[in-house]
Parts: C-alpha cells; structure tokens; sequence
C-alpha cells in the first residue's frame, strides 16, 4: 500500500504546477480568464552586448487575444520566466497592467530584438474582498491602471515581461539583444 502511495506522491511532485495553479480566482480574473486563451511557449535568450547570455522561457503571445490578456490575474512569475510580446510592425502603444498582481519589468525591443528602453510597473487590481467578490467600481479603463501605462520612448516590434528587478539583477541593458526559440 505504502509504494503505490509514494510513486503517486513521486509522480505529483514530478509534474510541479501548472499555470492553472498560479490564478488569481476572484470575481475579476474568472471573467477575465474564461476566454479561453492558451500560450505557445519558448526560449528568449538575451545576449548581452558586454558578452555573455542568458534564458528566460516564455510564454509566447503573438495574438490580439493573448496580447490582450497577458500576464493577468497571476498569483506570481517565477524568477527566469516571463512572457515574449510580438507584434507584426512596430508600434509606440505602452503596456498597463490592468488586473496584473505582480510587479513586472518589461523591455522593448526593435524589430532586431535589440533592446531599445527597459522600464518598471506597478500592479493594478481591482477593489475586491476576502471572499473574491467586487466591492466597488471596476470600468474597463480604470484611471489608476491609465495613468501607470509604461510608455516606450521608442517604436518596438517585440517586448518581454519578467519579475520586476530580474533585469537588474542579470545585467540586461538597453542595446542587449533578444533572440527566441519556439
């Protein structure tokens, strides 16, 4: 009895969590996240322009819909993951982190995935209570997630959302280069 116990428990930890296990579930995120958008993943590996690399595996969204829901309703981002954004011509539109409840640092890259500005945000989530239910008003454009919106200080094809100071703490600058593998 006790070894098909510790193979399931084996078996259990072997798997870890899935991104399932790290959602928010309040009133908010269960409408947010019932559209039913999924994440191709990858490798971003960024090759510093003073020598060296390193790897962050991503989830990858290319598409309206997952651009659109990022890394919302998250419980946390673990450390060496985050999320690669591409779009198919560049743009100047900023990031918000509407609904986002982890400090995120995000950088902007060119349509060479040089790295063109790095900037910090703050989370902004809605007013909800101890049983996950909303407890005042929640519009689509709160003015405090509007007035937090990250701008870039340039055009960028690609960007890439990780824990906030994990860029610090790895040395990635403006002028490093981002490549990713799918």
């Amino acid at each position: 009895m006790l070894l098909p116990l510790l193979a399931f428990f084996m078996m259990f930890v072997a798997c870890g969590s899935s991104v399932d296990d790290n959602l928010v579930h309040n009133d908010v995120c269960d409408a947010v996240l019932d559209d039913g958008v999924t994440f191709d993943e990858g490798t971003v590996v960024i090759t510093k322009a003073g020598g060296g690399t390193i790897s962050v595996d991503v989830e990858i969204a290319d598409a309206a819909a997952e651009r659109s829901q990022g890394l919302m309703c998250r419980e946390s981002v673990p450390t060496g993951t985050g999320m690669w954004f591409a779009f198919t011509s560049d743009t100047t539109s900023g990031f918000w982190m509407k609904n986002t409840y982890v400090a995120l640092d995000i950088a902007y890259m060119d349509s060479n995935g040089v790295i063109v500005d790095i900037r910090e945000m703050q989370p902004c989530t809605a007013p909800i209570d101890s049983d996950g239910h909303l407890t005042g008003d929640w519009p689509d454009a709160p003015e405090e997630c509007v007035a937090a919106i990250a701008n870039p200080s340039q055009a960028y094809r690609f960007t890439l959302e990780v824990p906030q100071g994990y860029y610090a703490s790895q040395g990635v600058a403006v002028g490093d280069t981002a490549t990713i593998d799918q």
